[in-house]
């Protein structure tokens, strides 16, 4: 009777499950696979799911997957008319290997990624070391970063570097969803169905650990440095709330109290003809030489009615440049001295430019703020922001 019963409980759906091996411990409780490495969560969810075309809802998840395990081995198993899935997890001394496989139905992309808690990989100072692929790039409070695509993310730590490595298909992007996972970020990949399809995934999370002392010394040292110091620059009246006070008023301009972003005020722009009318709000921004910029604007271009003529008239863009203090505009060797975003769209969008010191603003309607961060350090910047 007893060797009846053990298979059929082994087949269950298991509500919760805690269980060590090595120095690894996999989770599963309410329909969340997590993973630690000496009582540390390193992957706090390991999420699959499955959506309808156009991501109009969802059609596939491992909710109430039926969980079997031996002493290393963990495989998850769910079977529905729009997929059979099957996740192994392998643990081993130094390494989880994570296998999936899918048989995808049509039509809708599967969706497979890992929820990341960067909070327990902070060194001492606050400061994280994280990389994808072989560069790293900070990831500091209240500034977010933008998706970075790679092979592998891994967190550098004194005494250990954790490593998440892709050694199947798919590309995995690793994203900024602190605001919105509880502090985590997430590294994923995303499958295309529109015919039955296979899907293969499998990856490692490796350990490296055991330092001697005078390394641990070392790399104590050099991972308190912040990749990045940031400063934020003060721009006085950057929401116009008092008017154009530090900035060039045009004739087509004024200050509109009926619209804002953050603030009470904004800046509006009327263009009648663009071949012949003012486009811009410019200032200028005293700027360090050597250091990083990034500047960011808020403009609404929503219900902005265009007027005819050979140019458009309505979009918006941030344009940087940057001068000597005569206000020239010299070009560096292999350099440019502006840079521009723009974007033509019947919506409301944040732009981001980097190096600086001028500013210009373009607009077939508001210019609510402008922002700007300096930054210095060890590795070279890409794009920062400035929270709200």
């Amino acid at each position: 009777m007893r060797k009846t019963i053990l298979p059929l409980l082994c087949c269950l759906p298991l509500i919760g499950l805690a269980q060590k091996v090595h120095d690894w411990q996999v989770n599963y409780k309410n329909n969340v696979i997590s993973l630690d490495y000496k009582g540390k969560t390193v992957i706090s969810a390991i999420a699959l799911g499955g959506y309808k075309t156009n991501y109009s809802g969802g059609r596939f998840n491992l909710n109430d997957a039926v969980l079997t395990h031996n002493d290393e081995t963990f495989v998850w198993k769910k079977k529905t008319d729009q997929a059979d899935a099957t996740l192994t997890l392998v643990c081993q001394p130094k390494k989880v290997s994570i296998d999936l496989l899918i048989g995808a139905q049509p039509d809708g992309p599967f969706e497979f990624g890992f929820h990341i808690p960067v909070k327990n990989f902070v060194n001492d100072g606050d400061v994280l070391y994280p990389r994808v692929g072989r560069n790293f790039f900070p990831i500091d409070e209240g500034i977010d970063f933008p998706h970075r695509g790679g092979k592998s993310v891994s967190f550098e730590q004194p005494e250990v570097i954790h490593k998440l490595t892709n050694i199947g298909s798919g590309n995995y992007t690793l994203q900024d969803m602190r605001k919105r996972m509880n502090g985590n970020i997430r590294y994923i990949a995303v499958y295309q169905v529109n015919t039955p399809t296979t899907i293969h995934a499998q990856l490692e999370w490796t350990v490296e650990d055991g330092f001697d002392e005078e390394a641990l010394k070392l790399r104590r040292r050099q991972l308190a440095q912040p990749i990045v110091r940031y400063k934020k620059v003060e721009i006085s009246n950057n929401g116009f709330e008092d008017g154009f006070g530090g900035w060039d008023k045009q004739k087509n301009t004024d200050v509109d109290e009926t619209v804002s972003h953050s603030g009470k005020a904004s800046a509006k722009i009327v263009v009648n003809d663009p071949m012949t009318d003012n486009v811009y709000i410019t200032r200028h921004v005293p700027v360090i030489g050597g250091a990083n910029y990034t500047a960011e604007c808020f403009v609404k271009t929503l219900d902005v009615a265009a007027a005819d003529g050979r140019m458009p008239s309505v979009g918006a863009g941030l344009i940087v440049e940057w001068a000597g203090l005569r206000r020239r505009l010299p070009r560096p060797p292999r350099q440019r001295n502006r840079v521009v975003r723009r974007f033509r769209h019947d919506a409301c969008r944040t732009f981001r430019g980097q190096a600086l010191p001028r500013t210009r603003r373009r607009s077939g309607h508001e210019r609510p703020e402008i922002k700007m961060v300096q930054s210095d350090g060890r590795h070279q910047l890409h794009r920062r922001t400035v929270s709200e």
